[in-house]
């Protein structure tokens, strides 16, 4: 795990890339923008999680506001985090983001 420290309007992950890391937010607040939806994550919550299926990032991730991330590899936040509240909360918005996308909400 590495502790990052992220500027406000600094781009965090980029659509398209290599998925490589899981990022929990322990401060601050990130937009997510994918496809023609847009969201706002605070403290506590996760994103990049497409690492832990190997596929690329989906959606691009720029600091709203000066941020303090976690930063896992996939092994790493699987370790840490099977079976909590925080991988819990982490699959919940994938899966509410793909249905979005797929239309279905």
């Amino acid at each position: 795990m590495k502790s990052l420290d992220i500027k406000a309007g600094e781009k965090i992950i980029e659509e398209n890339t290599e998925a490589t890391h899981v990022y929990l937010i322990k401060k601050g607040e990130v937009v997510v923008k994918y496809g023609d939806h847009e969201e706002i994550l605070e403290e506590g919550n996760v994103f990049g999680i497409e690492s832990l299926v190997g596929e690329n990032y989906q959606e691009n991730a720029i600091a709203r506001t000066d941020v303090k991330l976690n930063q896992f590899s996939p092994e790493e936040f699987k370790e840490l985090y099977a079976g909590t509240d925080v991988e819990k909360k982490a699959l919940k918005y994938y899966t509410k983001r793909t249905m979005k996308l797929l239309g279905w909400i």
